[in-house]
């Protein structure tokens, strides 16, 4: 299954998502996909509710814990090539400013 980690995404599990990430013992690459569906979460949120702060305000600190690691997901979901993008672009594209700084 191709991307399977944005298909995989349930925004109802975005908090047992986020308990898996803080969890200590995880691999680079574990970290990197569970950011990935967790990113897709806050899309979700923000396509079913029209707010997802309270989302993103979890999910930054950890990006910016980690900038290198995600970089290639706050660049692809920042859309920055592009005017407009996901719901969640603009928080991405702020957000590349400051890990690209």
């Amino acid at each position: 299954m191709q991307d399977w980690e944005w298909e995989v995404a349930d925004a109802r599990r975005f908090d047992e998502f986020v308990a898996a990430y803080r969890t200590e013992d995880l691999t680079e690459d574990e970290r990197f996909l569970l950011m990935e569906m967790l990113v897709q979460c806050v899309e979700d949120i923000a396509a079913d509710t029209g707010n997802h702060d309270a989302a993103w305000s979890v999910i930054k600190p950890f990006v910016l814990s980690r900038p290198r690691l995600h970089e290639d997901t706050v660049s692809y979901w920042a859309c920055l090539d592009k005017t407009d993008g996901f719901r969640v672009s603009p928080d991405m594209r702020r957000l590349w400013r400051i890990i690209s700084s």
